[in-house]
């Protein structure tokens, strides 16, 4: 199902708070964060939520990042839950999500793990990126290879759009699986992320998968403060050529008939 009012209210509503928590926590140990992808649209075009938004998007600079990851589960309370592959065994994407314990939101296309299914705020890391646009192309296929393989290694199903050729394909990162552990292809994983991370290059990504142009580093300096709902939180110092490389005429809203939630809900409780 795809959550409509007036669950998705009840969601953001959860969101918020969790957002409260996430930026207090932060700020508390001087961590950098931005609001991203949807979120950072919303806080430009709605002052808040995206109406019919059901998640929440942060990233943070790899140093801080990782310095999250490290010590984070020391400083949330019990209410929460800092997901990353460590953590959660069987959690199979590489960046972390914060998730309120007594809650489900749980999506399709991680019902079939034995994960964390809480209510969660995606976080992000910003990783440096090759400045030679072919570098930059391989790596992305390796990246994407890398969680074909990833998907394979916990037995997930190709996408139910997959073409025949990428289903005939899928037998490669099958194979690859079965000789990795998941200790071996997280370090690749990690590898691959941060490579270019002490090169010189001012080219940014936060998810290699769905960003398409790289960003440049001076549109994440200096944070700006701006109104998300009744708080204030960090955006890029740039929010307006992050959003259009994003999603480009990002001021004019979609079609009424795409206002709407994106990610199908297998099970959704905020008591449960």
């Amino acid at each position: 199902m795809i959550l409509k009012q007036p669950d998705l209210q009840k969601l953001q509503h959860v969101q918020l708070d969790m957002l409260k928590y996430i930026d207090k926590i932060l700020t508390e140990h001087d961590l950098t964060y931005y609001l991203m992808y949807g979120t950072l649209l919303g806080a430009v075009r709605h002052n808040g939520f995206i109406p019919w938004d059901d998640d929440v998007d942060i990233c943070m600079p790899r140093d801080h990042y990782d310095h999250f990851l490290q010590h984070g589960s020391t400083w949330v309370s019990d209410e929460y839950f800092l997901q990353d592959s460590v953590s959660d065994k069987n959690y199979c994407l590489n960046f972390a999500k914060l998730r309120k314990n007594g809650t489900i939101f749980k999506t399709s296309a991680e019902a079939a793990l034995d994960i964390h299914h809480g209510i969660y705020i995606d976080i992000f890391p910003i990783d440096t990126v090759s400045e030679n646009t072919l570098i930059r192309k391989i790596d992305n296929l390796v990246f994407r290879l890398l969680n074909l393989i990833v998907r394979a290694k916990l037995a997930l199903p190709l996408s139910a759009s997959s073409t025949p050729l990428q289903k005939i394909l899928g037998v490669i990162p099958k194979s690859i699986a079965l000789f990795l552990s998941k200790p071996k292809w997280h370090k690749i994983w990690d590898f691959y992320l941060k490579r270019h991370n002490k090169s010189s290059s001012s080219k940014k990504y936060c998810w290699q998968i769905v960003d398409k142009v790289p960003y440049d580093s001076s549109e994440f300096d200096h944070p700006v403060q701006i109104k998300f709902e009744d708080i204030t939180v960090p955006i890029p110092a740039n929010a307006d050529s992050v959003l259009k490389k994003i999603y480009g005429d990002y001021w004019q809203p979609p079609p009424k008939n795409k206002q709407c939630a994106i990610h199908p809900v297998i099970e959704f409780s905020i008591n449960a």
